[in-house]
């Protein structure tokens, strides 16, 4: 009935080329944080690969700016559907149960930071953020080429994605000074475990976080990094408001609503098509 690309290039030129070919609606997917698929075949081609297309689909509103501004796309065309998670899978635990299950100590404030362990990540940053913090420690999931060396780590390795789920809900915040994301899953299975989030102001994350749960940052300031740190770590009651705000928002993210937002998308876009 329809054909999905994920990422414009290849998959998303593809389906396009298949579609057209076949008679099949095709929707390419722009889940990357930039148009880096897209060099080494340059705008020009882009446009005219993908121009055919039904439809797309959008990890965020800063995406859709991106389509709309680089590929002259019309807006009608675009849906954006932020990503989400399975709410079933990601939802709080009870903190010392978790902490005991993995491990973790029970008697410090715990940072929580998830992903590869990459600079555009910011990991390493998180690291230095902690580094001689009273009382905390941080808890990082991931491996890669740019790991956290804080003396003040309670773990750092790849953790199972079965395990995530006790080990967010063992932390007390969670942070990620990342600095380009489609949309962020680490982001929205954190909040779907109840932890005020700590990241970047870059556009990529206005559709996920607001106010309300989120203290956002410059990603390359260490030092405001930290502040945000010490600052809940410090405010109890402000913690705990976030935490609620986070828990309440992670259910906007819900994924399996998701697919049904965006087949309803496409059926639309099928029918403006005709």
């Amino acid at each position: 009935d329809a054909l999905h690309g994920h990422c414009l290039y290849l998959s998303g030129a593809a389906a396009v080329r298949i579609g057209r070919d076949l008679g099949i609606p095709a929707f390419p997917c722009m889940g990357e944080g930039e148009l880096w698929t897209v060099r080494r075949f340059g705008l020009a081609r882009a446009r005219a690969d993908l121009a055919p297309a039904c439809g797309f689909l959008a990890n965020s509103s800063a995406l859709k700016r991106t389509l709309i501004g680089e590929l002259e796309l019309s807006a009608g065309k675009i849906g954006v559907f932020p990503n989400g998670t399975n709410l079933s899978a990601f939802k709080p635990m009870e903190r010392r149960a978790a902490r005991a299950q993995l491990g973790l100590p029970p008697d410090r404030f715990l940072v929580g930071a998830a992903g590869n362990f990459l600079e555009k990540k910011g990991i390493v940053r998180v690291g230095q953020a902690i580094e001689g913090l009273e009382g905390v420690a941080g808890v990082f999931a991931g491996s890669g080429p740019v790991p956290p060396t804080a003396s003040n780590m309670a773990l750092c390795r790849r953790v199972a994605h079965e395990e995530m789920p006790a080990l967010l809900s063992a932390c007390d915040v969670f942070v990620l000074p990342t600095l380009i994301e489609g949309s962020c899953n680490a982001l929205v299975e954190a909040m779907a475990c109840g932890l005020p989030i700590v990241s970047s102001t870059g556009e990529f994350n206005d559709d996920v976080l607001d106010e309300s749960m989120s203290i956002r940052i410059d990603p390359l300031d260490v030092a405001a990094i930290r502040a945000a740190i010490v600052r809940l770590r410090d405010d109890s009651a402000l913690r705990a408001r976030m935490a609620a705000e986070a828990l309440r928002r992670s259910r906007l993210f819900d994924v399996d609503d998701r697919a049904r937002r965006m087949l309803a998308f496409m059926a639309e876009r099928q029918a403006a098509s005709r």
